[in-house]
């Protein structure tokens, strides 16, 4: 089961409104990442969530085309992707198929390192971007990924309406 939350916690069997509905006053920012997540990514949600609706998925879950739909429909709705830069993330074709779509769109990617890893494997949508250094899973870089989300949010947050209703 795809485990995709908008919420602090994972949800029991609730039923949430459709994702471009919550968090309408709210900046929401997509956690694009390889799974399983480390301990320190559930910390950093931890950290901002409270400022954030925040789309996640917790699973390495099998591609289907429901996996892929529910994920393209998380990119679609977020206002910022925050892609965590792992080796095993970076070798992976449906991680770069995201950052692609995600570039497509015209979604703000913030490029979070959370390894060291050889920046030849980067596609070229974040070859041009600057990377959070976070290797060393110091949350006091923290102002930095906040900051990157609140960056001309207004404009982000309007591009992203204007998306949702295309």
């Amino acid at each position: 089961m795809l485990d995709t939350i908008w919420s602090r916690s994972k949800p029991s069997k609730q039923v949430l409104p459709p994702v471009d509905q919550l968090f309408l006053n709210h900046p929401k920012v997509f956690f694009l990442h390889k799974a399983p997540a480390s301990s320190f990514l559930m910390r950093l949600y931890d950290a901002i969530q409270p400022h954030f609706g925040i789309w996640v998925d917790w699973e390495d879950t099998a591609v289907t085309q429901d996996w892929l739909d529910e994920i393209h429909r998380g990119i679609e709705c977020s206002d910022v992707i925050l892609v965590f830069l792992t080796v095993r993330a970076l070798l992976s074709e449906e991680f770069k198929l995201q950052i692609e779509y995600a570039h497509k769109l015209g979604k703000r990617l913030v490029p979070i390192q959370l390894e060291d890893i050889d920046y030849s494997l980067s596609p070229p949508e974040l070859s041009v971007i600057s990377w959070i250094d976070m290797t060393h899973e110091d949350l006091s870089m923290l102002y930095m990924v906040v900051d990157a989300c609140h960056s001309n949010l207004k404009h982000v947050m309007y591009h992203t309406r204007l998306l949702l209703r295309a």
